[in-house]
């Protein structure tokens, strides 16, 4: 039988099965021995409690991951459905009605928009004010924080020059800021579109960062619609756009309360939420030689 809610159900309800067997074991023990709690080695449905209070937060973990990754990948689902820790007790945990739960928090609210704000919302967070991004040409400025590092010598007596090197948090926020650029710009052609919440773009500037490298550095995306980025030592930030064009669509994306793009829309079907992922074409390669 392949993975379900209902076989997920199934499993947790064997490891309840296999605490009260173990109550049983550690009573019927007791009966016959007529020993004290502390001498029966039966009396473990103390420690199955913890399992199955662990196990039970793991499920619910693992059920949050597997929808926000399946259906909407850009939501934060946690976020969006606090306390659900007391949704359910141990004795009362149901896969099926949690994931309904989920749904009945998330899709009547629009996925897609929420999608979209939260990517807004963490791209704004590269900029020196979130409320007024500033632009000049083809270059929006951003701004990040940094640290000083000061000489320190090691072990083998080599001593090492202070930098500037950038602030804990940046790649994330040069992440988001990159993948924002993308759905704004992708989305301006029906050919390249995408829906928010399945947003997988790739971030090239933050793979690009290297935290040992002294700043000022400058680091190519080689892909995509922004050109490169140029990171300074008092903080700031220079990203180059393609085009003054794409510059000033992002900056106006940024500004805007609303949404300014259309995406097609995403339908969420709950058979995919355990289907494997889709493996793409497989690449073959002829050598020389070979008919």
């Amino acid at each position: 039988m392949p993975i379900s809610l209902e076989k997920l159900n199934q499993m947790y309800g064997q490891v309840l099965q296999m605490r009260e067997s173990a109550k049983l074991l550690s009573m019927q023990f007791q009966e016959d021995t007529e020993c004290e709690d502390y001498e029966n080695p039966f009396d473990l449905h103390g420690q199955f409690e913890a399992i199955v209070g662990h196990m039970k937060t793991r499920m619910e973990h693992f059920l949050i991951w597997r929808y926000q990754e399946t259906f909407c990948r850009n939501v934060p689902v946690s976020e969006r459905v606090r306390g659900y820790e007391e949704w359910f007790t141990t004795e009362t945990f149901d896969a099926v009605e949690f994931i309904n739960r989920i749904n009945a928090e998330i899709l009547p609210n629009d996925p897609e928009l929420i999608a979209y704000k939260a990517l807004r919302d963490a791209a704004k967070e590269i900029l020196p004010d979130p409320n007024k991004p500033y632009a000049r040409k083809n270059i929006l400025m951003g701004h990040c924080s940094t640290l000083k590092l000061k000489p320190f010598r090691k072990i083998n007596g080599e001593t090492m020059p202070g930098k500037v090197d950038l602030g804990f948090g940046t790649s994330h926020h040069v992440a988001a800021f990159e993948r924002f650029a993308q759905l704004i710009l992708n989305n301006q052609s029906v050919f390249t579109r995408v829906a928010p919440s399945q947003l997988r773009a790739r971030t090239p500037i933050r793979n690009g960062i290297w935290s040992n490298q002294a700043l000022p550095q400058e680091v190519y995306a080689g892909i995509g619609h922004i050109e490169r980025a140029v990171f300074f030592k008092n903080g700031r930030i220079d990203f180059h756009f393609q085009s003054a064009d794409d510059c000033r669509k992002v900056v106006h994306a940024l500004a805007s309360d609303e949404p300014v793009i259309t995406w097609p829309k995403h339908e969420i079907d709950m058979n995919q939420l355990f289907q494997p992922p889709k493996e793409g074409p497989r690449r073959v390669v002829k050598r020389r030689g070979n008919p």
